[in-house]
């Protein structure tokens, strides 16, 4: 088994490269759950409160 060579060496050229493909493919990431999260807009949000409110209310008063 330690007989075998690879085709390759590996350079401090490329631990860099493969160091810096890795962390830009974790900040996708990251950003990829960022946007997947459900985010209400400040109008939705706004009749949102509206609306909790005005069930609030009715309640009351009926």
């Amino acid at each position: 088994m330690s007989s075998y060579k690879p085709p390759y060496t590996i350079t401090n050229k490329i631990l860099k490269t493969v160091s810096n493909i890795v962390e830009l493919v974790s900040e996708l990431n990251h950003v990829k759950k960022e946007l997947a999260t459900p985010k209400l807009r400040k109008k939705n949000r706004i009749k949102s409160i509206i609306k909790i409110y005005l069930v609030r209310y009715l309640l009351r008063v009926l």
